[in-house]
Parts: C-alpha cells; structure tokens; sequence
C-alpha cells in the first residue's frame, strides 16, 4: 500500500470508530434515563461498523436508509425474541434475513437500494452474544428502542461521514437488466447459495454446538457474503480460517483470568476494533483476525456459560472451520459464479466507461481492482490468473487524455478492443493509441486463447459481455 492509501485507510477507520463510539455513548445516556436494553447499544455499535464501510464505497447514507434500518430493526427485535421462544422458526428467519438482501440486487431503483441494508440488523442479530438475546428484557422496551438503536447509528455515521468527505454526490443508478432467461443471474445465484449455506450451517452448528451454533452460521456467512467468483471465496475463506484462529486464540487466552463484565474487555475489544478497520485494506486477513477477536471479547464480556478456556477455545477454532468450509462448499457447488465470468464483467464495465462515459470509469476500475488479491495469490499457480491480472494491472495504467480529440480516438481505439473480443475486429496492437496497447495484448491473453469468434461470443451471453456490458455486478454486504 502507499502512503496515500494508509492515510485513506487511517482516515475511514477513525471516521468509523468515531461513529461508533457515539452511537455506543448515546445509547449509554439514553439507558441512565430509559429501560433501554443492552441489545440496542450492540445493535448500534455493529451497525455503525457496517454503515461506515457502506460510506467508506460511497454509498449514500440518506432518509430512505434511515426508514429501512428502523423498520427492519423491528423485524429483527420479532426475530431475536423468537430466538429465545421459539428456536426453529427464529433461527430460520435469522437465515431469511441474511439472504434476502442480496436477491434485491438483480433489480434497480429503492429495492435495489433496500437490498444493501437488510442484512445488517440481522447480523448484529447473529454477533449478539446469547445472554444479552435472552436476557431479562420486556418484549415492549425490545421494539421500542430497537429502532432507537438504529436511528442513532445512522446518525453519527452520516453526520461523521458529512465532516470526513463533505456532503456526497447523489448517487448514480444503473440501468434495470431484463433478467436473462438462459442463465441465473448473479444476485439470485449468490442468494441461492447464501440460502442453503446458511441453512446447512445452522443445522450443522446445532447439532455439534447447540445453542451456540453462530460462529459456524457467522464464518459462513462472512466467507460467502461479497463473492467475487470461486477463486474469491476460496482466496477468503483461507484467510478467514487463518485470522479467525490467531484472533480467537489470542481474544480467548488473553480473557481467561478477567472475570465477565470487566471494563478492560471493552477496552480491549474497541482498540482491536481500531486496528483491524485500519489494516482490513490490507488484507482481509486482519479484519477476519479483528472480527474474530471482538466476537471472542464480546462473549467473553457477557460470559460464556460456565465453559472453560479450553473448550472455548476448541469449539469456536471448530466452529469457524467447518462455518468456512460449508460457506465455500456453497458457493463452489450451488450455482457457481466463476471468477472469469466475474472479471469479464468487470473489465466490460470499464472498456464500456472508456467507450460512453468515461467519467463513470474509475469506479468500474475500482470494482475491476477488488479482484487483485485473489488473482495474485492464484497467479502463482495458474497461467490464467497470471494474464488476468496482467489485464488489470493495464488498466489501472491507462493514463485518460485531458485533450477531447484525444478521448474520442481513445474512444474509437476502445471500440475496436471490445469488438476484437468477441472476434468482430482484430487490430494489431500499434494501430491504437499507445496507452491501449498493453491492455489489448493482456485482453487477448485471457479471453479464450484459440478459440474462434463465434466460441468467443458465446462463452459470456449473446454477443458477448464485452459488448453489452455486465451482466450483472457482484457488490459486497460484509464491510
């Protein structure tokens, strides 16, 4: 990372943790003067971490968003409570709750926008440690304040967000796509799979954990949430295996001679907060690390049931391994979104950004860029990975012309390059302006090397994604 990216980094993490800590002061003050129930605070500080990561990719964080999470915080106040009364039918609108949202993706406009934020009061819901679910709490003071919790998380977080980065620019809306009746796509694929991955996990964690089945529902969740193709959710669930097992070893070891309720546990689990929201931009690996951790402290805050450290210790490391594989054997075998589909798309995106709207273009660079890690851990082992990668690494070197005569024979040149990939032209690399020349030679590296035009054409849809655009974007809903 350069210094330009830690100071980003550092910026958005003290932008995040400043919001949180409001929304964990009001919520603090409010239960001085009010029967407010501790879920709220959780509530308010898990949604101020998701809400930062949301305004932290741009995502305007306005009144309408403001109405869903309040609405949808009684939902999840009807279903936490169902947890603790009627197990079955609570768990499986738990699992509904995480997986709806992502459907709502195949769609434009205020369901599209709604589907961002419908899965994140349920996961505060599942990070709920279960004494505080099934605490001494009336039903009437859980609606109430529920609502209040989630009013006060987007609050801080849009007001920090307005002084961070000014107020944002009305947000862009894509075209609706007619959903294509030869293939799934993508959002519903990605529900499909969060769906049975989910569902296969919770049946799994009750059987071997009992009523402390969420880390294996969490690790899968996390693991699959935000699929960029099967190479990406197998890249995450290594690194989700490998963080989850350094944080919750160090969270569990480092708690087990401070009795439940002690204030250094807080301290403690807010300061690993702080690091991990910064070093997540470097790898996901530390934020699975962090996110681990802040589980384990947050359990061990509220206690954990009389178990030892040891059995602690082995139930979640077990929890989280078989949590992540169940979310990988998800989305390898249900419906699977294959990472070349997924980088076409992307690179679709941005030739067509170049081609029509080139303002539009160092957004789609920056979705094209989110799959740099899982290209360059695969690039070690397979040809294809390395040419993608390749391809990538030319496209965030095209340097755009300031000129208008020079854009509209960028334009022209972008064109031709599209076209060639789906063998309807077939320019030879210094008949465009030099710029495109690498990413030409990258492209035709990887889109079906040998194969004739009309194989070409077919791999990605009629006439090709290069063509028409992405099919379908994949947009992440874990922060």
């Amino acid at each position: 990372m350069t210094s330009a990216q830690w100071r980003a980094a550092v910026v958005a993490a003290a932008a995040t943790m400043i919001a949180v800590l409001g929304s964990l002061g009001t919520t603090l003050l409010l239960r001085e003067v009010a029967p407010v129930p501790t879920q709220v605070s959780v509530l308010a500080v898990v949604l101020s971490v998701m809400l930062g990561r949301s305004a932290e990719r741009g995502v305007h964080l306005g009144l309408e968003a403001a109405v869903e999470l309040v609405l949808l915080s009684v939902a999840t106040a009807g279903v936490g409570w169902l947890l603790f009364h009627e197990k079955s039918l609570g768990q499986g609108l738990l699992v509904l709750g995480l997986s709806v949202g992502i459907l709502a993706r195949r769609y434009s406009g205020a369901l599209r926008r709604a589907g961002r934020v419908v899965a994140q009061p349920f996961l505060a819901l599942l990070v709920t440690p279960l004494p505080i679910v099934a605490g001494p709490t009336s039903t009437r003071d859980l609606f109430l304040w529920s609502p209040v919790g989630a009013l006060v998380a987007v609050v801080w977080t849009v007001a920090v967000t307005r002084v961070v980065r000014g107020r944002p620019e009305p947000e862009a809306e894509g075209a609706a796509r007619r959903p294509s009746r030869r293939r799934v796509d993508t959002p519903t694929r990605m529900a499909v799979q969060m769906l049975v991955g989910l569902g296969v996990a919770l049946a799994v964690g009750r059987l071997l954990f009992d009523d402390r089945w969420a880390w294996c529902v969490l690790s899968a969740f996390i693991v699959a949430s935000g699929n960029r193709g099967r190479g990406d959710v197998a890249h995450k669930a290594v690194l989700r295996v490998v963080g989850a097992a350094v944080g919750t070893v160090g969270a569990t070891l480092g708690t087990l001679q401070v009795p439940a309720g002690h204030r250094s546990t807080l301290v403690a689990l807010f300061a690993v907060m702080a690091v991990a929201l910064v070093l997540r931009a470097r790898s996901y690996a530390f934020w699975a690390a962090g996110m681990t951790a802040m589980l384990s402290l947050l359990h061990a805050y509220y206690g954990s049931y009389g178990q030892s450290g040891a059995e602690q210790l082995r139930e979640r490391l077990l929890g989280v391994v078989i949590g992540s594989a169940i979310g990988l054997a998800s989305a390898w075998l249900v419906l699977p979104v294959r990472t070349r589909d997924v980088f076409r798309a992307r690179v679709a995106d941005c030739l067509r950004a170049l081609s029509e709207d080139v303002d539009a273009y160092p957004a789609a660079l920056a979705a094209l860029d989110q799959l740099t890690p899982t290209l360059r851990a695969a690039a070690r082992h397979h040809p294809r990975a390395r040419g993608q990668l390749a391809a990538v690494r030319a496209l965030d070197g095209l340097v755009l012309p300031d000129d208008d005569v020079d854009r509209r024979v960028l334009r022209r040149d972008v064109v031709r390059v599209r076209r060639s990939l789906v063998g309807k032209d077939d320019p030879a690399p210094d008949e465009l302006v030099e710029p495109l020349r690498p990413v030409l030679e990258a492209l035709q590296a990887v889109v079906d090397p040998g194969a004739g035009p009309g194989v070409r054409s077919a791999t990605y849809g009629v006439r090709g994604v290069f063509l028409s655009g992405s099919a379908g974007t994949v947009e992440e809903c874990w922060p």
